[in-house]
């Protein structure tokens, strides 16, 4: 199963959400982009705002 976390800020919670998940037990492999996505990955994207979310999205 792949896990994509959608993250509000790119400093803070982007550094401590690996530690956690390692912490409970979570070992899917952490990607940079979605594109190298496999099997029981998992990729942290930050939304830097909702503005900048529904910008970039709708660009795609």
């Amino acid at each position: 199963m792949n896990y994509y976390f959608l993250l509000e800020d790119e400093k803070s919670f982007i550094k401590v959400l690996p530690k956690w998940l390692e912490y409970m037990g979570f070992y899917n492999k952490r990607v940079a982009d979605i594109a190298e996505i496999t099997e029981d990955c998992y990729v942290m994207q930050s939304g830097q705002g909702v503005t900048q979310l529904i910008t970039s999205t709708s660009l795609h």
